[in-house]
């Protein structure tokens, strides 16, 4: 996050609240995941070698969720056809 200002220290402690919040959530959330018989959450440093990855893993009615930053809506959007 990137705050300045007047409202500063009160938005920053918000801010790492939820980023506390959301990152103790993550291992479970994934735990979770695979216990009902769904492939593990995977970094993807290279969209290419994703591509490749998922061809392997993924069915047909399988639900794929794309969170990131950068060119991720892009990526997400081009899976249907490269899938």
């Amino acid at each position: 996050w990137n705050v300045t200002g007047p409202m500063f220290n009160t938005l920053h402690t918000m801010f790492m609240a939820q980023y506390t919040e959301l990152w103790t959530a993550v291992d479970p959330i994934a735990e979770r995941i695979r216990s009902l018989g769904h492939p593990a959450v995977f970094d993807v440093a290279d969209p290419a070698a994703a591509v490749e990855t998922l061809k392997t893993i993924a069915h047909a009615g399988d639900m794929i969720v794309c969170m990131g930053a950068g060119n991720i809506t892009a990526f997400a959007h081009q899976l249907p056809e490269v899938l």
